[in-house]
């Protein structure tokens, strides 16, 4: 059976495809927007982890996070990255690889401001992906954290956090079938604008 009767026809630009694939995705799936999003060292070994796409547009994809983890820390020595969201339910996935460049603050301001407070306060007390000597020591940070703020009081956004937007040269949207055989379109971006192509399964 194919993915869900989606259309895989080719559009006039692929964020065009995006929207439409990702509209259908939001009636089925809790959390359409997770991704899994993979960068790669300056020593070329690769990394990959699930994120939430926040924001998009034909900008790009935006992904906030710690900027000392290892995904920052990849991203600063080589600024390329690829998305890959697979939404199982509609039998379909996309993959949009591109340049990666920081997001600008004001942008990161505006959306750490609408964050849940207790997600603020996660971020304000955790040094993503650094080691700690266990699960107590974490939750004493954030006890203390919470010690120094009142209730009503904004919590600042921490030098430390930030965003990075992937800036599309590639997507690829792929089509579940029977016996694997696929549906799968390609957009290339060019000079004229965006090429498209069917790949074989």
């Amino acid at each position: 059976m194919s993915g869900q009767g989606l259309n895989n026809e080719p559009r006039k630009t692929p964020f065009l495809h995006y929207a439409e694939w990702f509209e259908v995705a939001e009636s089925i799936d809790p959390q359409p927007q997770a991704a899994a999003f993979a960068t790669s060292s300056a020593e070329a070994m690769p990394s990959v982890r699930m994120v939430l796409v926040r924001h998009w547009g034909e900008q790009g994809f935006d992904v906030f996070t710690d900027l000392r983890s290892g995904k920052s820390r990849d991203i600063s020595s080589n600024p390329r990255a690829e998305l890959n969201w697979h939404w199982k339910g509609l039998g379909a996935q996309v993959r949009v690889s591109g340049s990666v460049i920081s997001i600008p603050s004001a942008e990161v301001e505006q959306y750490w401001s609408g964050r849940p407070r207790e997600s603020q306060i996660s971020a304000s007390v955790s040094n993503q992906s650094a080691p700690i000597e266990d699960r107590l020591a974490l939750d004493r940070n954030r006890e203390k954290f919470v010690e120094t703020i009142n209730n009503d009081e904004k919590i600042l956004l921490p030098d430390n956090w930030g965003g990075f937007r992937v800036v599309p040269v590639r997507f690829e949207f792929w089509v579940h079938d029977d016996y694997r055989f696929h549906h799968r379109i390609e957009y290339r971006t060019t000079s004229r604008g965006w090429r498209t192509q069917i790949l074989q399964p």
